[in-house]
């Protein structure tokens, strides 16, 4: 029998969600005291932990924190006011599972519950040899060294597990569905659907019966009952790009299944409740469609709990040399090109471009560059590029230098290995941070460029 513990300071309240849970079959403890609840954790292991934010003495959040010492795994969720939905925000990005507000239905807690306790029972399977595995899968297909991207890395292992609704920004070719799927990779949901929907290629009408499902009969043509994305989804992840493209129409809809977790197919006044993980993306400000009142403020806000912020390639010229040489050895494989190599001046004018187009722009650049080459090297005239060059570039090999990709790739990393260095004035322990790799990975580079200097620190 699964062990679920409650924490609320009003009585009559408690009394009600402690019955409806028992009612369900778990076995329930409960109190009216933050202090009270601590002692009982201390003395029995629970499944799920249920606690309202606004508690007289240590908050939700506090017990929360609390209560992740003791028990890492256990889901909690957080109970909260409208008033304190910004707190519950704040929960949701330290770890909390989920949060309901008040006033909610006992059908929104029961299934809060049930989907934590399934939580859980996935979490505990894994172990930790198994997420390393997974690590190295998830991020396979995004390339980076800069600072920004790993922070974001880092990020997606922190917030994989939660329900928190996620809202990726970006241009256009940065990355974002890559992103999104890494989010889902990195989950308990992993085993269950992704499902991607561009929100910008479809109407109202045909974006609604695509997401929601239909009845038969609903509409001229719809000679079938059809189940929509959030049903098709059940258990996984639903993507939606684009989101900015959504009409208002639509906008309340979303938000409903947001809050809800349940939609109501076209054509039908039934209500089915749903189990999927949102993720949103826009290459658009929302904020900006906000003020100009064609996005929602309230629905905003929900996508935001999670925000996460890709920057463009003219940002991170640290990654192309990376990048070049992932996608030649990838296009190389899957058109037999016997291409191994790029010229000094060819990965100089690659660097130097402004990349609109981003990382798309630079891998369909490179697949037509290996497609055209007739040798085994990438040179200039291989390279269709157009547009404005910029002067912010990363080191390249000068012309006496072993002219091949991997020279290439190695000088571009000491150069990046140099300037993060300088940066915390050769503090080892620093740098190995910036770089987002371990004290001994660094040491080895260190021994590896030949980089010692009497100015590096512990």
């Amino acid at each position: 029998m699964k062990k679920i513990l409650i924490v609320d300071d009003e009585p009559n309240y408690l009394l009600l969600l402690s019955g409806t849970l028992q009612d369900e079959g778990y076995q329930v403890a409960k109190a009216e005291k933050s202090r009270d609840a601590i002692s009982i954790m201390e003395n029995e292991r629970f499944d799920v932990f249920i606690t309202d934010l606004a508690m007289p003495d240590i908050d939700g959040i506090g017990l929360m924190q609390i209560f992740r010492k003791v028990n890492p795994a256990m889901p909690i969720i957080i109970i909260t006011g409208v008033g304190t939905i910004e707190r519950a925000v704040e929960a949701m990005k330290k770890g909390a599972y989920d949060f309901i507000t008040k006033p909610f239905e006992l059908d929104t807690l029961r299934m809060a519950t049930k989907r934590a306790i399934e939580f859980g029972e996935l979490h505990r399977e894994l172990n930790y040899s198994s997420k390393e595995a997974q690590n190295k899968y998830i991020f396979e297909n995004i390339i980076s060294k800069s600072k920004n991207m790993l922070d974001i890395f880092k990020l997606i292992n922190q917030i994989a597990d939660s329900m928190a609704t996620v809202l990726i920004e970006g241009e256009s070719g940065t990355g974002k569905e890559l992103i999104a799927r890494a989010i889902h990779y990195q989950s308990v949901r992993r085993n269950k659907p992704f499902l991607a929907i561009d929100c910008s290629a479809l109407t109202a009408s045909l974006l609604e019966s695509e997401l929601f499902g239909h009845s038969k009969g609903a509409f001229t043509g719809a000679i079938f009952h059809r189940q929509g994305l959030f049903e098709e989804g059940t258990g996984g992840t639903i993507f939606l790009d684009e989101v900015g493209n959504i009409p208002l129409s639509m906008q309340s809809k979303l938000l409903r299944v947001i809050q809800e977790r349940e939609i109501k197919p076209v054509g039908s006044n039934i209500m089915k409740k749903i189990d999927v993980r949102i993720i949103t993306a826009t290459n658009k400000s929302l904020k900006d469609l906000v003020q100009k009142r064609i996005f929602r403020e309230d629905l905003y806000y929900r996508l935001t709990i999670v925000p996460i912020s890709i920057p463009p390639l003219r940002e991170r010229k640290e990654d192309i040399p990376f990048l070049v040489a992932h996608f030649i050895k990838k296009y190389g494989l899957k058109n037999r090109k016997k291409v191994k190599n790029i010229s000094r001046e060819a990965l100089l004018k690659i660097i130097q471009h402004e990349w609109p187009g981003n990382v798309r722009e630079l891998e369909n650049t490179i697949e037509r560059a290996l497609l055209i080459c007739k040798g085994d090297t990438i040179d200039c005239q291989d390279l269709f590029i157009e547009g404005p060059m910029t002067g912010n570039t990363v080191y390249v090999p000068p012309k006496n230098e072993k002219n091949t990709l991997n020279s290439a790739v190695e000088e571009s990393e000491k150069a990046y290995i140099i300037s993060t260095l300088q940066k915390v004035n050769y503090n080892r322990t620093k740098a190995a941070k910036m770089l987002g790799v371990s004290r001994r990975t660094l040491y080895d580079k260190i021994e590896k460029y030949d980089l010692k200097t009497r100015h590096l620190s512990i």
